[in-house]
């Protein structure tokens, strides 16, 4: 294995502290989550590196057709290099892909079920079709199926002579390399074609025109898929009827989570903004709540006669610590006032007790956020106050 010299570590640690004050973020990684919003998916080879054409070897999903030829603007002169270490240019060239057996995770911008959501999410997002509009226009067709960059290259994976190979943030902060992925080939492919069977599902559910018939549907998805971002965003777009059921899939999870918190939260807020934000004060208060109720078990040393309340309890506040760092972390980002007095009872709730939740430090985390969300708040109530004249 190559070590690094003296040298080396001190350019990583400086590259590193660098990019937390430009990169301090998550950036777009290759997953097979992808293939939910993926309307084509296409084993491909680029005919010539320096143009944006693209053969179609084998389709996989959709109705490309073999020996088919599509235009990918993001393709021209776009080969990546995979490198042993990344500290300098001057490193070790492994290989530069050919882009000659690839992947790819195609959204076909002419394709009905792009209309059928554009239709849909026009009146609460007016410009939406432009946008699409225009990128059709200068982008053409085609644009790679991940939802945070259009750019092809996060919606590919490379297959080389060893091994399978993707875009993927190494280190956060940091940027996205071109590394290895964890699956072979094969492995790959079958997952794509199971996953064919549930997308054939999920695409007619979602071109249902009819709010209550989709938002029902959608949630008996959710009930088989419950990390499927993408739907729980189509179920908030159900307008009423959607809303309903948000809230009624939070009021279930109480104690037995059975959906994911974050994506659930952030697509209620994002829809319905000052409206979600008011009606989700209440739920954070009710987590606040059960943290008082079961401080004693969350505090207390390991006694063997309270280990079944204590695992008991801390269960719960397992739970409760998802929603509650996901409403941190959207009253936060919202800068919103109204949730001042809940926050500062739960900082204070956490400073003044030794709370255990499951051997983490998650108590500290929550008590940092709450911190983070005062900053926020000082800053914005300073923006408002008015300037003194000379």
């Amino acid at each position: 294995m190559k070590r690094l010299t003296l040298c080396q570590l001190i350019a990583l640690y400086v590259m590193l502290m660098l990019t937390t004050s430009i990169n301090a973020a998550m950036r777009p990684s290759f997953s097979l989550d992808v293939m939910q919003y993926a309307t084509d998916i296409v084993i491909a080879e680029q005919v010539h590196r320096a143009k944006d054409r693209i053969r179609i070897i084998k389709t996989l999903r959709g109705q490309l057709r073999t020996d088919q030829i599509i235009h990918i603007p993001s393709f021209k002169n776009f080969q990546p290099t995979y490198r042993l270490t990344w500290l300098s240019e001057e490193d070790k060239i492994e290989f530069t892909s050919k882009n000659k057996r690839m992947i790819l995770f195609l959204r076909d911008r002419r394709s009905p079920i792009q209309e059928a959501y554009l239709s849909r999410i026009e009146d609460h997002n007016p410009e939406i079709r432009e946008q699409e509009s225009k990128a059709l226009a200068s982008e053409g067709r085609w644009a790679g199926a991940h939802t945070w960059d259009n750019h092809i290259k996060y919606s590919t994976l490379w297959i080389e002579k060893d091994g399978v190979y993707c875009f993927k943030q190494v280190t956060n902060p940091g940027p996205s390399y071109f590394t290895t992925y964890k699956w072979d080939e094969s492995i790959t492919i079958n997952k794509i074609e199971d996953d064919n069977r549930s997308f054939n599902s999920y695409a007619s559910i979602i071109t249902i025109y009819n709010n209550d018939i989709r938002a029902s549907k959608l949630q008996d998805w959710l009930a088989k898929h419950p990390n499927d971002q993408h739907a729980y965003k189509q179920l908030a777009k159900c307008n009423e009827f959607g809303r309903k059921l948000i809230l009624q899939m939070i009021d279930q999870d109480y104690k037995e989570p059975a959906h994911q918190q974050h994506y659930l939260l952030y697509a209620f807020v994002e829809e319905y903004r000052e409206q979600a934000l008011k009606t989700c004060l209440p739920i954070l208060d009710r987590e606040i709540k059960l943290w008082q109720d079961h401080l004693t078990f969350l505090t207390q040393s390991q006694n063997a006669s309270h280990i079944p309340l204590q695992n008991s309890a801390r269960r719960l506040a397992c739970n409760s610590y998802k929603r509650l760092m996901t409403l941190l972390d959207i009253y936060t980002e919202k800068q919103y006032l109204p949730a001042k007095d809940s926050i500062q009872q739960l900082s204070q709730l956490i400073e003044e007790n030794e709370i255990i939740v499951n051997g983490e430090d998650q108590a500290y985390k929550l008590h940092q956020q709450c911190r983070t969300y005062m900053q926020e708040i000082q800053a914005k109530l300073n923006q408002k106050k008015p300037t003194k004249q000379p």
